[in-house]
Parts: C-alpha cells; sequence; structure tokens
C-alpha cells in the first residue's frame, strides 16, 4: 500500500490560507481487494482518526503567518502501513492591518536601489494609499561584495517630520540550493 497524492485544499504543497483547510489523500495498492482501515491525520499538535480519505478538515487553531506539518498514517484492512508528508502555511488570519508599499527599482553600480512610490495599509482586503505628504520614503539598497562574497544590504525608512524612524545595514550570505525533491531554492 502507498499514498499516491496527498493535497491541503487540493495542493500537493505551497498552500497559503486563511481558513482551516481540507486534507486529502489517494491510495494505490498491488493486493487485491486492498482498502483503507484507519487513517491518522497530525497536523501539530492537533490528530485525528478517520476512514474517509477527501475533506478531512482540519480542526486545530490556527495563527497567523506559521507553517503547519501535515502527516498521514494510513493503516489498510491487511495490516499494511504507508504514510506520508506535507505541510501549509496560514496567512494574515485577519490580524488587523498591515503595510504595503510600491516601489521604483533601478541598478547603479551592480547595486539594486528601491524607493518607496507610494505607501499603504491594508485593511481585510481594501488598501488605502496614505497621501504623498505622510508616507514615509522607503529606501532599499542592495549589492554583491565581491571580497566576502556575501550580499549587502541598506534599508531606510524616513517619515515627514519626523526624519529618520528606521535604518538597518547588514550583510548576508545568499546561495541557490537543492532541497530534497531536486528542486533550485533560495537558502
Amino acid at each position: 500500500m502507498q499514498i499516491t497524492s496527498l493535497t491541503v485544499d487540493g495542493l500537493p504543497d505551497g498552500c497559503v490560507t486563511d481558513e482551516a483547510p481540507r486534507i486529502a489523500f489517494a491510495l494505490a495498492s498491488e493486493r487485491a481487494g486492498e482498502s483503507l482501515a484507519t487513517a491518522t491525520l497530525t497536523v501539530g499538535d492537533w490528530m485525528t482518526q478517520t476512514s474517509e480519505q477527501t475533506g478531512v478538515r482540519y480542526g486545530g487553531a490556527l495563527a497567523p503567518f506559521t507553517e503547519y506539518p501535515v502527516h498521514v498514517r494510513v493503516t489498510g484492512i491487511s495490516g499494511a502501513v504507508a504514510e506520508a508528508r506535507t505541510s501549509f502555511r496560514t496567512g494574515r488570519l485577519g490580524t488587523p492591518w498591515t503595510a504595503s508599499a510600491s516601489f521604483d527599482l533601478d541598478v547603479r553600480d551592480g547595486s539594486l536601489l528601491m524607493r518607496s512610490r507610494s505607501v499603504g495599509l491594508v485593511l481585510g482586503r481594501v488598501r488605502i494609499r496614505l497621501p504623498r505628504t505622510l508616507s514615509p520614503i522607503v529606501r532599499l539598497t542592495e549589492s554583491h561584495d565581491p571580497v566576502s562574497g556575501l550580499q549587502r544590504v541598506e534599508l531606510t525608512v524616513d517619515a515627514p517630520l519626523l526624519g529618520r524612524v528606521y535604518g538597518y545595514r547588514g550583510h548576508f550570505a545568499y546561495a541557490i540550493v537543492r532541497d530534497a525533491e531536486g528542486a533550485d531554492r533560495a537558502g
């Protein structure tokens, strides 16, 4: 017996949701007459047992911007066992508001320069653009340091009437790495 697919809200991976998702899986077996006896679905600390393969709704709590590991362990009527894993993430989950910004981009001397064009607040599905006279100016410069091999980044936020309200300067290493499934990912 094997689990041939495991999905969260119909997606094998990459699901981002703001509500309790539905988990589904498909089975295959070379043994004639084999079928599902029971399945244990575990998502973080939440666990349920079921004989259903589709539409099993996650019943645990959700927190904003969190990744949840999903583990399914099935047992067939013959006693055969199969397991599979995936995950899903949550988005804002009704957090009261978030900031958004649009940027103008430029490249100078090998550096990426970003400067905010507009800044707004997102309340639910509504984006409220701040008037330019109230909008902070966000500037970001990113470049590669050939000596250290690190990326350099500098970020400033300047607010009208207040001046600089935030600044950051630092370095980080950037690499493309191959994950367990063989896909390239930023690391």
